[in-house]
């Protein structure tokens, strides 16, 4: 596409095959970019579900930080350490009841849910039930949240428990438990090994969003990117793929890119959904103070608004909360115009500032003004569009629901 700038999470044209979006996988901080195929074939979201093993036992040398609760414990158990046969092979941990059957870890494990945040876990382990014990259950319960119990056979075999923590639960949480519900005679014994734990779904967050666009049939490569990873705005939330563009958190979420420094007049077109206006949302920005061009909308009278230098504002209440909008903004001194769905909202005069640089979801310097809400598509022009407008409006409108 022919363009200073052009963002999508779809290709903008039949010669387009790269790809759209660099993600991270918050589980653990992988990069991996991806097509506009992959991100609605399932590509993506499979690669940030993909079960992440954040601990597995070692109990060849001891404990391995897990201690007994109203149980003992001792590491490093071989076959045939409590009689011929049994434990089968080497190296679990074994628990004997005062009361319990049961492990905590509150180091190792704790500190790494904590820092992976809510959630689905699965917890997986080996164990060994001597011959004269029954009903075996194994648990794990941080905060409050617990998996059911289960009978576990006589012999050894292997269980999996999936757990699911609400971020305040992950955040608070204070033990980590595995073991057997229920009293026990003293002296009862139970053995585990091969303990792992696995998040198995995350989320994705932008890194990179690749730009489209191409000067004289080559490519710009002016992408927007976001190296801090608090930073970057979601693409998969909890496992799930994000709807209607790249979920931007009103707090900080932003990306920039190095466009050059473009001058008028200056074409930009945006679809987005803004949940609230109190920011005073800006879709997307300069990077300079001086060489500022701008669209964005403000909460005190819910207009949508552009400047390059000169404000010029649509009629109050023009903007609703939680609705997607196209706009298309003609900026060109004193001529200069904003469309939302087709429709003139602004007129007039907008300044004669340049645009150097872009920022998108927030104002130009990434401090303020950030978007709380999603954005699907940004193209921007070094040029006039005013004679392509409905045309580029019909296309981009089609794709997303929006009539003019």
């Amino acid at each position: 596409i022919e363009a200073a700038a052009a963002y999508s999470l779809r290709n903008l044209s039949d010669s387009y095959a790269g790809n759209v979006v660099e993600v991270r996988r918050s589980s653990d901080n992988a990069l991996r970019s991806f097509t506009a195929a992959e991100v609605t074939d399932g590509t993506l979201t499979t690669w940030v579900n993909t079960p992440y093993t954040f601990y597995v036992s070692n109990f060849s040398s001891g404990t391995d930080g897990w201690q007994g609760s109203d149980t003992s414990v001792t590491g490093n158990i071989d076959e045939g350490a409590d009689g011929a046969g049994q434990p089968p092979s080497d190296n679990w941990i074994r628990l004997v009841a005062g009361d319990r059957l049961s492990l905590r870890n509150n180091n190792i494990v704790e500190s790494a849910i904590i820092s992976l945040g809510g959630g689905t876990y699965n917890v997986i382990a080996d164990y060994y039930v001597p011959s004269n014990v029954f009903n075996h259950k194994i648990i794990a319960f941080p905060s409050g949240a617990q998996s059911a119990g289960r009978n576990l056979t006589v012999g050894s075999g292997t269980v999996t428990y999936t757990i699911s923590l609400s971020d305040s639960q992950a955040a608070g949480l204070a033990d980590f438990r595995i073991g057997s519900t229920g009293n026990y005679t003293t002296g009862t014994k139970l053995y585990f090994k091969n303990i792992r734990i696995q998040k198995s779904d995350a989320n994705g967050t932008v890194s990179k969003w690749y730009d489209q666009s191409t000067t004289s049939g080559v490519p710009n490569a002016n992408h927007a990117v976001q190296t801090d990873a608090a930073k970057q705005p979601k693409i998969v939330s909890g496992g799930l793929l994000v709807t209607g563009g790249l979920d931007f958190d009103g707090v900080d979420d932003f990306f920039q890119a190095s466009i050059g420094t473009l001058t008028q007049p200056i074409s930009g077109f945006s679809v987005f959904k803004n949940n609230s206006l109190l920011n005073s949302p800006e879709i997307w920005d300069s990077i300079s103070l001086t060489n500022r061009v701008v669209s964005f909308a403000v909460a005190s009278d819910d207009t949508f608004r552009i400047s390059a230098g000169v404000a010029i504002p649509s009629a109050s209440s023009s903007q609703v909360d939680g609705t997607t909008y196209l706009r298309s903004d003609l900026i060109n001194t004193t001529a200069s115009e904003g469309y939302v769905n087709g429709t003139l909202k602004m007129s007039g005069n907008a300044g004669t500032n340049s645009m150097e640089g872009l920022t998108i979801g927030a104002r130009y310097d990434g401090s303020v003004n950030f978007t709380n809400g999603s954005i699907a598509e940004i193209i921007i022009y070094n040029s006039d569009q005013s004679a392509n407008r409905t045309a580029l409006e019909a296309n981009i409108g089609e794709v997303y629901g929006i009539a003019g």
